[in-house]
């Protein structure tokens, strides 16, 4: 009896319980891999916000599982919803689930690393694609798209 009232009278100590919300564009596994390492985390809405703040334009599967294909927004002269459509056509030749494939536009330093499985991905003055697509053979197809030579997504 004489230990229950020693609880009793202990004050509960609550630690207060952070819960970032993950903003819309942003993609939550880099937000937070960004967050435990203290450095900045920026995302953009559009494509043309992208461009507009030097950003750049990432595809990826499984929830970022797999870095399909990373470009500097600039470069890309396709349309979003032919990014979507791209998106379409790389998830079903890798991770075949669009539910966690993504399109997403953020701030990265030129040759920096993107965070993912797979090896994440790379920034570079280009169309940057995974290894896994660049042995398909489509590397080529795939810059044309993006950077507006080609305008047919069949031609891939």
């Amino acid at each position: 009896m004489d230990l229950l009232r020693i609880f009793r009278r202990r004050p509960i100590k609550r630690r207060e319980l952070e819960i970032s919300v993950i903003p819309a564009g942003a993609d939550g596994l880099r937000l937070m891999i960004a967050e435990s390492q203290g450095q900045g985390y920026k995302s953009f809405p559009t494509l043309s916000h992208a461009i507009a703040n030097k950003a750049i334009v990432i595809l990826q599967g499984d929830d970022a599982g797999q870095i399909y294909l990373t470009c500097p927004a600039e470069k890309v002269k396709c349309t979003e919803s032919d990014l979507q459509r791209l998106l379409e056509y790389l998830d079903a030749k890798a991770w075949k689930d669009l539910n966690s494939a993504g399109v997403f536009y953020e701030l990265y330093p030129a040759e920096g690393k993107v965070s993912g499985g797979m090896g994440g991905g790379r920034v570079i003055n280009g169309v940057w694609l995974h290894s896994r697509f660049v042995d398909m053979g489509i590397k080529d197809s795939v810059e044309n798209f993006i950077i507006g030579k080609s305008t047919r997504l069949e031609e891939l």
